[in-house]
């Protein structure tokens, strides 16, 4: 069975002119690739445990306009990265290092115009590998990925980004890198799940239970009023608190602020409405509380790497 890098990897970088260097070595495992001088500067180093998880750096910028294109298996993925390339990923600039985001079997496609700069590190898992670690762990896998993979977005946790850091900086010998990268990667899930349940601990602790009554009826009024134009002002009479308030323990009870809350709602009610019926994609963007058909689309694609059509597309073949 291929390996994540023979999956992930090596079909994107070939097509932007990477090839294998027997002169560079960017660490003591691994593989690092470097750019033909014609098409860009800098290089890819991957370091990949079978078909189980992929440690990879990226620094290189494009001298040239590059469109690859290939065919990949499901992956999640989480790391660091500049700006630029968190714009790219997510679909906005991030001043948060930290991007998480899943991918469904499909096709990548992008576009790298000329000088365009990617910087980032990430570590790239396959399904197998996490329902085994969750297995392992007496977790719950879909309670797992959402707090790990589930953002499509950056977040800022510093206990994370510091062991993040650490495992992309490490010069492990090749003999003892399977143990070292697994060792971090689980020391660094826990971190994420210690993370999410400091949250909702802190909401049954830190908040007064008719501050806590009232956070869940707003939560209720989003949940049924999805499909309608919902403002802070509404939220602030339902919850009989000022804005300032009810946005700061909000965030504290969910971890996102209600934005996101909501927007989370609505894009995984468009979800079901895209799997389960042949609405129109304009028709599911009225239905889930967006008047624009563009700005629907724009919005799907950045929370989940697709737009509604290919998103359908996808779920139909399976």
């Amino acid at each position: 069975m291929k390996d994540l890098s023979e999956k992930l990897l090596l079909p994107y970088i070939h097509q932007l002119g990477m090839n294998l260097s027997d002169q560079f070595s960017y660490r003591n495992c691994g593989n690092t690739f470097c750019c033909d001088s014609e098409i860009g500067d800098g290089f890819c180093w991957d370091f990949s445990s079978g078909n189980q998880f992929s440690v990879s750096v990226y620094d290189f910028k494009m001298n040239r306009d590059m469109a690859p294109e290939y065919q990949h298996p499901e992956f999640f993925t989480i790391g660091l990265s500049n700006e630029h390339t968190a714009k790219y990923v997510l679909g906005s600039a991030s001043k948060d290092k930290i991007i998480s985001y899943s991918m469904p079997e499909g096709t990548f496609s992008g576009v790298f115009p000329s000088g365009t700069h990617v910087k980032n590190a990430s570590l790239s898992f396959s399904p197998d590998f996490l329902k085994e670690q969750t297995r392992k762990y007496h977790l719950d896998y879909e309670d797992f990925l959402h707090v790990c993979f589930s953002h499509n977005r950056s977040y800022d946790i510093p206990d994370a980004e510091l062991i993040l850091k650490q495992i992309f900086s490490a010069h492990p010998r090749s003999r003892h890198a399977d143990m070292y990268y697994e060792a971090k990667i689980m020391e660094l899930f826990s971190v994420l799940l210690q993370w999410s349940e400091k949250n909702e601990l802190y909401t049954a602790d830190g908040i007064q239970q008719d501050d806590l009554d009232a956070i869940h009826e707003v939560i209720s009024y989003m949940n049924n009023h999805y499909n309608n134009p919902i403002n802070i002002n509404d939220l602030e009479k339902i919850a009989y608190m000022g804005k300032n308030k009810l946005s700061h323990l909000f965030k504290i009870h969910k971890g996102v602020s209600i934005t996101e809350y909501l927007r989370m709602i609505r894009i995984n009610k468009a979800k079901e409405l895209l799997i389960k019926t042949s609405t129109p994609i304009n028709l599911v963007a009225q239905a889930v509380g967006y008047q624009n058909q563009g700005s629907f689309a724009e919005r799907f694609r950045i929370e989940t790497g697709m737009t509604p059509s290919e998103y359908r597309s996808q779920c139909m073949c399976k």
